[in-house]
């Protein structure tokens, strides 16, 4: 009351912050209290006790109020201008409070005056909105805190990735639209070379690899014609084979998708019984590929995509299991097992699996079925992991397709066959990790590494 009086009937906030200040002295002061001395000495102009008042209230707070009483002693600091290391210290609670608070953000961003310092805080913010996405999902709020980091620090290809998902997602306003709008082909850009081990483990999921590949790369080839791609199944034949010898846009195309994953072309066979199909086989000498006729160069970004997909599932040696369901693909390499006489424990009870593995039987060489004999009884947990790894092949199979594809809109719509929307991505587990991975710092180094 006293110190109403002082500010309102005889205009001394002085006397009233000195009133209010006996008052806390008193260890009586709540976070109210505090706020009132906040008022009046934010109206007396004394911005430095407004806004240690503020985050003295703060210390009594809890939850969304909290960080707003921090973000108020932030704003007076950074508006008076005086005491820039107490504003940046007031931002970078607001931070601790709520790491992807992009007010907070961005003005720690303007307040700090060395580039390195500015990199680093960007990349703080941006690891903290990975974090979020990570766990809540991506969503527009999310997206625009990501190209807020990106712009920060003026990182072009991350910025282009970002406006590429909020245009093709229907999530822009006019400014983002307009700026999307400007983005050239970066994303489609490819180098000669091939991609080293260190990239091409960029693309893995994590089930890809261990013993369940050994296993697949081992059977790849007998499996071709099992799961119906050889070329007769495919409807071609001598007649549809393209000359070396003889000049093709589309043989030279191919030729470089390929050597993206080290894979030399050995054939190229134009025709067959699907016009717009392109699939790859391995062959003895490298890899045959299948264009069905209504193929021309250049390769649209969908077509990209496949070539992607399938140079690397050739190079990985699960071509048989690519265009299977996990649990399909799982029930193969099951059968396998089976046939040469080494029964998974995880298999036990799917009635397909002993159909397949007879006929599996009559076709597996002798050499194969004797070091499938000497792998088998090393998979973990009796093959229980084999659906995880037919799961996780396929997705990066996708992922390597998504990057010589360069268009994450496209690959979305074939994949839903609906123009995407985070509604449709969120229900398909494919697409939200294709979306992750188009973002992923692992998918911007592989842009930047092939000359993006």
């Amino acid at each position: 009351g006293a110190a109403d009086f002082l500010e309102n009937k005889l205009d001394d906030p002085n006397g009233a912050l000195a009133e209010l200040a006996a008052i806390d002295a008193l260890g009586l002061a709540d976070a109210a209290l505090h706020e009132r001395r906040a008022e009046v000495a934010s109206r007396a102009g004394q911005i430095p006790v407004a806004a240690d008042a503020l985050l003295r209230a703060a210390e009594l707070s809890q939850g969304a109020e909290r960080l707003q009483r921090v973000k108020l002693a932030a704003r007076l600091l950074t508006r008076g201008g005086e005491d820039v290391p107490s504003a940046i210290l007031a931002w970078r609670q607001a931070l601790d409070l709520a790491p992807t608070e992009l007010e907070a953000g961005q003005a720690l961003f303007e307040l700090l005056d060395s580039s390195a310092a500015r990199v680093g805080h960007s990349q703080s913010f941006e690891r903290s909105v990975r974090q979020r996405m990570e766990h809540e999902g991506v969503d527009a709020d999310g997206l625009r805190r990501l190209l807020a980091a990106a712009r920060w620090r003026e990182d072009s290809l991350l910025q282009d990735a970002v406006l590429h998902v909020l245009v093709g997602l229907g999530l822009a306003d006019d400014e983002e639209r307009a700026a999307g709008e400007e983005i050239t082909s970066v994303f489609a850009r490819t180098t000669m070379g091939a991609l080293q081990e260190s990239q091409l483990a960029l693309l893995r999921a994590p089930a890809d690899g261990g013993v369940e590949l050994e296993l697949a790369k081992l059977v790849q080839e007998d499996l071709l014609e099992t799961v119906g791609l050889d070329l007769g199944q495919l409807g071609v034949g001598r007649q549809d084979q393209v000359s070396s010898k003889r000049p093709s846009p589309l043989r030279d195309e191919i030729t470089r998708h390929a050597r993206l994953f080290g894979l030399d072309l050995e054939d190229l066979y134009v025709g067959g019984n699907d016009a717009g199909r392109l699939l790859a086989l391995p062959g003895r000498k490298g890899v045959i590929w299948v264009a069905g006729s209504g193929l021309t160069p250049p390769l649209d970004p969908l077509r990209r995509f496949f070539a992607g997909q399938q140079s690397y599932a050739v190079q990985r040696g699960i071509a048989p299991l690519l265009r299977r369901p996990p649990e399909d693909g799982a029930v193969v390499l099951a059968a396998v097992c089976a046939a040469c006489e080494v029964p998974l424990p995880s298999a036990m009870g799917k009635s397909v699996v002993p159909e397949l593995a007879q006929r599996l039987a009559r076709s597996l060489p002798r050499k194969t079925r004797k070091a499938v004999q000497q792998l088998a009884p090393s998979l973990p947990d009796g093959g229980a992991g084999l659906p995880a790894f037919c799961r996780d092949v396929r997705r990066s199979a996708m992922r390597a397709g998504l990057l010589l594809s360069g268009d994450l809109t496209l690959v979305l719509q074939a994949l839903l066959d609906e123009a995407p929307r985070l509604y449709s991505i969120r229900a398909s587990v494919d697409a939200t990790d294709l979306l992750h991975f188009w973002l992923s710092p692992a998918m911007l180094e592989l842009r930047r590494g092939l000359g993006a």
